[in-house]
């Protein structure tokens, strides 16, 4: 009897839940939006979409018209959609570790009258290892919008692929393009990455006028592999790659990629070909002709033999990420800390690059630095007051840093691994996380400002040879690690180690020494 009241209990309550569902669903306008949610109810429950995903579905299934009165892409309406649906609570918004995902609620499932018809297959989706091959019979699906391969074992597209001019977004993970690609006049999402600067690209990928979404671009001096090929692809948003740089002619060729004509675009990586390449002016004629967008947020430049960068660099008044790695006959570097926007820099394997001054100070969050710089230059306190994470990795030639103090009271993680000539430190009062790596120099009486470190939470240390008695004084500290302590003995004495309270985890690795004198039945984690 209890479980015919249960299930009473139960039905009463979907069929309310059902009644809610309706009411919502009824009130939903303009009509396409009634079809993007019945459309959501034939995933699996539980299926997590992201948005770019789920508004490429609907626009494969026509559900999405372009708003021509308010110049609307039908990406931009997709979104709109998107946001009423969440609004009326018939969409699930999920975040996990970053990023976000859009689910139907767990409402026992949508009846199944809501689902729409369908005369022709719009949306193919081909998953399994076992899935290995895609017919050539794919080519007669003419009403086919999308077609997502990425959780197959499919290496290859069959040319018959190239008939398919409705196809709006193509989804892939492995395997190259056929020849007629260009062919796809359709196709606005190519939601596919090849990090091998030898992939060859389809040719003459100009002629794909609608695309929106191209993750990257190989550059080859084959004929319609040139980079003018960008220049037709007026829609590109999101990011982008472009790689092979020393192959495009000068300024006036790079030019012709329009880059500062794409508004969409938030993302830039440009990469030279690496190795020991002669350096003259060529580069820094591409880098100036390569000119982004002015609300570009995150910039990468990799491998550019110039000895300068271009005035455009400190215009980008919406940069947000800067990262600068290779550029080994770089000398000079512009005034980042004018970036009013400049949240993390990476500076990386810069070998001219010997001083860093106060024309790098600014509103940045995040540092990471490596290279031949002898100097990070001293200034006035609080020269980055937003700085939480600082990271100074294999610079050979670094004595020394300015006290960390000077850097404000957000700097919460410190990194400092590889550098052989650095012997001191300042104070760190406000620092939560510390690793040390392979820094003989860097002694423990070399570093006494961490007796002050009250806040400290993780800590990180290689190659030591004794942990200091103020060791102690790290009342906040939770987890210790230490590795590669050849000479290493003993943990701090035993009265410093009660006054760790919150320390509960510990991890050894590879300190021989310490092996013989402790046992993991002691709270305490040993590996060879």
């Amino acid at each position: 009897e209890g479980l015919i009241v249960e299930e009473s209990l139960l039905n009463e309550y979907q069929s309310q839940i059902n009644q809610i569902l309706k009411v919502s669903f009824d009130h939903l306008s303009p009509a396409s939006v009634k079809k993007c949610f019945a459309y959501c109810s034939i995933f699996p429950q539980d299926t997590e979409l992201g948005e770019d995903e789920l508004i490429q579905h609907w626009v494969a299934e026509g559900f999405v018209l372009p708003d021509q009165k308010n110049n609307r892409v039908m990406e931009e309406t997709g979104g709109k959609y998107l946001r009423i649906l969440l609004q009326n609570s018939l969409l699930e918004k999920v975040e996990d570790e970053g990023s976000t995902y859009y689910k139907m609620h767990d409402l026992g499932g949508v009846s199944t009258d809501m689902l729409l018809r369908f005369k022709h297959l719009h949306v193919l989706r081909l998953s399994g290892d076992d899935v290995k091959f895609l017919p050539s019979s794919i080519g007669k699906l003419l009403s086919l919008r999308l077609l997502d391969i990425s959780s197959s074992g499919i290496r290859s597209l069959p040319e018959s692929l190239c008939k398919l001019y409705n196809l709006q977004t193509l989804t892939m993970s492995n395997g190259g393009f056929p020849k007629r690609m260009s062919d796809l006049i359709s196709l606005r999402h190519l939601n596919y990455y090849h990090d091998d600067a030898e992939f060859k690209m389809p040719a003459q990928m100009g002629l794909l006028t609608c695309l929106q979404t191209l993750e990257f671009f190989n550059v080859s001096q084959e004929r319609g592999h040139g980079i003018e090929e960008l220049g037709t692809l007026k829609y590109l948003k999101g990011s982008l790659h472009i790689r092979n740089l020393g192959l495009v002619k000068g300024k006036e060729a790079a030019k012709q990629a329009k880059l500062f004509e794409k508004p969409d675009l938030s993302r830039l990586v440009f990469e030279w070909e690496s190795g020991d390449r002669k350096s003259d002016n060529r580069d820094e004629d591409v880098l100036e002709g390569l000119q982004p967008p002015p609300n570009l947020q995150r910039l990468e430049i990799h491998s550019f033999m110039g000895n300068k960068f271009p005035q455009w660099l400190i215009n980008l008044s919406k940069l947000e990420e800067l990262e600068i790695e290779d550029c080994k006959r770089c000398s000079e570097l512009p005034s980042l800390g004018q970036l009013p926007s400049l949240k993390r820099l990476s500076l990386m394997c810069l070998d001219n690059i010997r001083f860093i001054g106060d024309e790098f100070y600014g509103q940045i969050w995040g540092i990471w630095l490596s290279g031949r710089m002898q100097t990070v230059g001293e200034a006035e306190a609080d020269v980055f007051p937003l700085l939480s994470y600082f990271r100074i990795q294999s610079c050979p030639q670094l004595t020394a840093l300015p006290d960390l103090d000077l850097f404000g009271s957000s700097l919460q993680r410190l990194t400092i691994d590889r550098c052989p000539r650095l012997i001191s430190l300042g104070e760190t009062p406000s620092l939560e996380e510390f690793t040390l790596v392979d820094c003989p120099k860097l002694l423990p009486h070399s570093f006494k400002g961490f007796a002050f470190a009250t806040s400290l939470r993780e800590l990180s240390i290689n190659r030591i040879r004794v942990l200091p008695d103020w060791s102690g004084n790290l009342v906040s500290l939770e987890t210790l690690e230490l590795s590669n302590c050849d000479k290493l003995q003993s943990l701090p004495p035993e009265a410093a180690m009660r006054r760790l309270t919150k320390l509960n985890h510990v991890e050894v690795y590879w300190c021989p020494l310490l092996r013989q004198r402790y046992t993991p039945q002691r709270g305490i984690y040993l590996e060879e």
